[in-house]
């Protein structure tokens, strides 16, 4: 979470009740709330550890929980400050005027390059990424296409297209002449070429007749 707080932390266990006195503290800095879920699960807000002036504000601190306000759960998370949001994540706003400080994974279809970030960056057209938390895109692969932003997976080929280069948009090549192409066709050379082009799909000599 950011040092200057916001967000909220689910934390899991047994034996929680549903208390006026429940609350979390952060190295002993108190959550602004605490929120009974059930009585396995607590949700607390993070506080802003600058403006307590903790010195855990750019480090980790042990959050614990209590029913009563006096007596402290034995055990305690580990819970990392940071003072910028890191690359592959981002901090999203809700609006101009409010600020949710709540450190979230990039999205898949997306990529988070930089620090303080507060919205990932979609995909271009010719790119994909079907994986969270990612500081860039993968180039659509021979073989495939990736016609719009945001895309998680790449687009096979389409049947009687060549799609021989990488980070295409669109299949840019027709099959040879005295050829079929399946889908995924990934090279313009007839099969039975022998060109390092091993395990790639390639167009097929149209039987006689």
């Amino acid at each position: 979470g950011m040092t200057t707080g916001g967000g909220f932390v689910s934390v899991y266990g047994f034996g929680f009740l549903n208390y006026t006195t429940l609350a979390c503290s952060f190295s002993w800095i108190s959550s602004p709330s605490a929120i009974f879920v059930s009585t396995t699960q607590v949700i607390c807000e993070v506080p802003n550890m600058l403006d307590a002036r903790s010195t855990h504000a750019l480090d980790s601190a042990a959050l614990r929980v209590t029913l009563n306000g006096r007596d402290w759960s034995r055990t305690s998370l580990h819970f990392r400050f940071l003072g910028t949001c890191p690359m592959g994540h981002y901090i999203q706003h809700s609006s101009v005027a409010r600020y949710t400080m709540r450190v979230l994974a990039c999205l898949a279809g997306h990529f988070c390059e930089s620090e303080g970030m507060s919205q990932p960056s979609p995909c271009p057209p010719g790119t994909y990424q079907p994986y969270r938390q990612q500081v860039q895109c993968q180039q659509c692969p021979r073989g495939f296409y990736c016609p719009s932003s945001r895309m998680t997976e790449p687009l096979t080929c389409t049947r009687g297209w060549v799609c021989d280069d990488i980070g295409l948009v669109v299949p840019h090549r027709r099959c040879p002449r005295g050829h079929y192409c399946d889908e995924g066709t990934s090279t313009r050379l007839a099969w039975g070429h022998n060109v390092g082009e091993t395990g790639r799909l390639m167009p097929r000599a149209c039987a006689p007749g």
